[in-house]
């Protein structure tokens, strides 16, 4: 459980450090075009006055946001070393189970009957052999689960898997 809150803590610092990387590269662009233009517009002597000037700030600007880009990169590395804690946590084999919707012809038979006592849990009854079985996976989808609901519960193992 810390090592989720943990995760989550850095995920969002992540995306804070990203954020001040880009706005930072922004203004940047910004203030080399606005110098640009009062460069062209000022008399020849102060010219190389605040050219230096000019290229002292762009100079401060760039090692900053190579300090931001390193900062960035350590945080995503103690990101995906929380995350495969996580993973090695929960275990390195999962099995999921989709149940499909009943055909016609299965439901009107009633020969087998399937239930759901627990989220991860499925029961089958055979009437006519009068045998009954019990599955327990990582998750189980019922009939009626959407696309969106299997990849919300797969999308970190399945990034973690495209990652290794």
């Amino acid at each position: 459980q810390a090592a989720v809150e943990t995760a989550i803590k850095h995920r969002k610092q992540l995306s804070t450090s990203l954020s001040l990387i880009q706005t930072t590269r922004a203004e940047l662009l910004e203030l080399r075009t606005s110098v640009q233009t009062l460069v062209s517009s000022l008399p020849a002597t102060a010219r190389p006055l605040l050219t230096r000037q000019v290229n002292s700030l762009c100079d401060h600007f760039k090692a900053e946001t190579a300090a931001l880009t390193v900062a960035y990169r350590k945080e995503q590395l103690a990101r995906k070393q929380l995350f495969n804690q996580i993973q090695e946590l929960k275990g390195n084999i999962r099995v999921y189970c989709r149940v499909r919707p009943l055909s016609n012809r299965e439901q009107d038979s009633q020969l087998n009957a399937i239930s759901f006592p627990d989220s991860n849990q499925l029961s089958i009854v055979n009437n006519e052999k009068k045998t009954s079985h019990q599955f327990e996976f990582e998750h189980v989808f019922q009939t009626a689960s959407t696309q969106q609901e299997v990849f919300a519960e797969v999308s970190d193992l399945v990034s973690h898997t495209c990652q290794a």
